[in-house]
């Protein structure tokens, strides 16, 4: 046996894996990713919520070194700013909390008059309704006010807190900006002539930066639309649902309805049918221009199909909660970016792709692939 090892050098390999079987595998590998993201959500949302606010930091530290401001002054200003932002959010939300709780009492007394008066109306124009049956109860067994306000609060109280606890995040945030002006160099080393990885890493970052530039604007004008319609309608607490419209803009199809919801709600129970249904419409209109905006400003940057946006936004809620909604779609177009950059997994990317494989998106990285030099494609 050892001679025949000797003769014919090696033993033989095994035969290479058919298509199931590595689907099989990479199947696998994902479920264990996504089960062990999940077991550390706490401590992985703190740091994918370092990572965004950094990405989206760089421009801002980009455009103070072209001031000939040095790294280790760029970086602080550029975090003390941030700070500030959230200090000022806090006080938006504390103050917000503080009108809730005293608004509590108008709440259940309007609420109770809405439906006593809807119940009333019931049995003046419909005289076949039992007069034993009561519509008020009926009205309670499906919408609870009291449910409706703790949930209010709650969420309100929640979003404080995690404004409130950013000094974690804040510090990891601090030592991701001054490692980005090294990440480069440290990508040329580790990689050195092979220009996927690093084009990954750069079209990841573009693309990511990109996006969270374009929503944040569209959100923020969302938002100061928002909080001007309810002023003008004399609705309380306008700057606080501006910006609720403008957190949930950012996520994908459903945030900006989730927002608005608990406004209406308000609008009818404090101010009346005529007010309510101004609200209404105002945020269906707010809701309409921005689905027309939105596409144009953001075009096919992001190349992703709107079904994957939607269960993206399923998933990463699913394994990060709450922020997992916030940030489906920059996760998302990172998994994408990778899956185009490593060869067997490139069909995935196609998939998750819009249904123009022939877009800018999807061109872009065979653009990036083509411009590797031949000593870089072979090792």
């Amino acid at each position: 046996m050892l001679g025949r090892m000797s003769k014919e050098g090696t033993l033989p390999s095994a035969p290479p894996l058919g298509t199931g079987a590595r689907l099989l595998l990479t199947a696998a590998a994902a479920v264990v990713v996504l089960a062990g993201i999940k077991a550390t959500s706490d401590l992985v949302v703190q740091v994918l919520f370092a990572a965004m606010i950094s990405i989206a930091c760089l421009p801002s530290i980009k455009r103070l070194r072209q001031w000939h401001v040095p790294e280790w002054l760029a970086v602080p200003m550029v975090v003390i700013g941030v700070l500030l932002v959230f200090m000022a959010l806090s006080m938006i939300v504390a103050n917000s909390i503080s009108g809730f709780k005293e608004d509590v009492p108008t709440y259940k007394d309007s609420w109770k008059e809405v439906v006593a008066g809807v119940d009333d109306w019931v049995h003046r124009n419909f005289k076949r309704v039992d007069k034993q049956w009561s519509i008020k109860k009926a009205i309670a067994d499906v919408f609870d006010v009291e449910t409706f306000l703790t949930f209010l609060f709650s969420t309100a109280s929640g979003a404080l807190a995690t404004v409130q606890n950013v000094l974690v995040v804040m510090l990891i945030t601090t030592f991701m900006l001054f490692e980005a002006t090294a990440f480069p160099k440290k990508l040329l080393h580790a990689f050195g002539g092979r220009n996927s990885e690093r084009n990954a890493f750069s079209e990841a970052t573009r693309r990511v930066t990109t996006y969270l530039s374009i929503k944040a604007w569209i959100s923020l004008l969302t938002g100061g639309v928002v909080a001007t319609m309810l002023t003008l309608l004399g609705i309380k607490q306008a700057l606080f649902w501006g910006l609720v419209a403008t957190m949930f803009n950012f996520i994908p199809n459903i945030g900006f309805a989730i927002a608005a919801v608990p406004v209406i709600v308000l609008a009818f129970l404090l101010h009346g049918l005529g007010i309510g249904i101004a609200t209404f419409i105002g945020y269906g209109v707010i809701a309409v221009v921005g689905n027309l905006l939105e596409p144009r400003w953001m075009g096919q940057k992001l190349g992703l199909s709107t079904l994957v946006v939607f269960v993206s936004l399923l998933l990463w809620y699913w394994i990060l909660g709450p922020f997992g909604m916030l940030l489906s779609v920059p996760l998302t177009v990172i998994v994408k970016i990778m899956l185009e950059h490593t060869e067997d997994l490139r069909p995935l990317a196609i998939l998750l792709g819009p249904a123009d494989p022939d877009s800018p998106a999807r061109s872009r990285p065979s653009t990036a692939r083509a411009a590797i030099p031949p000593h870089g494609r072979g090792e």
